[in-house]
């Protein structure tokens, strides 16, 4: 009988000592495997990061260019259609080739990168950019009709001021506020009513 408890306390103690360095080997290799999964978990995270970041870079620098093209084009038909000319300023002509310009430089850069431009600012600025192109147009056309003596619509200078002042105006001043707020450069106190 003592060799049968010999025997089992052997065993017992072979089974311990497997059980043990079963767990432990067991335990190492899931160590092992969790700091793998959490060095892999960083890796990807930090790839996630860059790859946000220049995202982010492309959309901040396509707004700044929009924003350019958008202020160029703003300031251009502002020119355009200002009542007031002085002698040492381009000729109507000539500021209605700046306008034209502009305009083709704005709608060729925004329609090639529109993509960069979160939904709610593309609508803002395709409906800012086609105002714009609006009043420069009609107030082309009254010009046109005033020259050949055959204008009898509304006064087409007070329109276009009116339609800058009024309309194209506090769009940009929106659009100045969104891009900010995009950007993270927003100023709370800043925000439009």
């Amino acid at each position: 009988m003592n060799e049968i408890l010999k025997f089992l306390g052997g065993v017992s103690v072979m089974v311990a000592a497997a059980a043990w360095l079963a767990r432990t080997l067991i335990s190492h290799q899931f160590t092992k495997d969790l700091e793998k999964f959490k060095t892999d978990l960083r890796q990807a995270a930090f790839e996630h990061e860059v790859r946000f970041r220049r995202s982010d870079d492309k959309v901040a620098e396509h707004i700044y260019q929009i924003y350019g093209h958008l202020r160029t084009l703003r300031n251009a038909v502002g020119s355009y259609i200002n009542f007031i000319e002085r002698s040492d300023q381009p000729s109507k002509k000539e500021k209605l080739e700046t306008v034209d310009k502009a305009n083709r430089e704005f709608w060729e850069y925004y329609g090639a990168n529109r993509l960069y431009i979160p939904p709610a600012l593309d609508k803002k600025v395709e409906s800012l950019g086609e105002r714009l192109t609006k009043i420069a147009n009609e107030f082309t056309y009254g010009l046109e009709r005033e020259k050949r003596g055959t204008y009898d619509g509304p006064d087409h200078w007070a329109q276009a001021f009116e339609a800058v002042k009024n309309d194209a105006n506090p769009v940009f001043e929106e659009l100045i506020y969104a891009f900010r707020r995009r950007l993270g450069v927003a100023d709370d106190s800043e925000q439009i009513a």
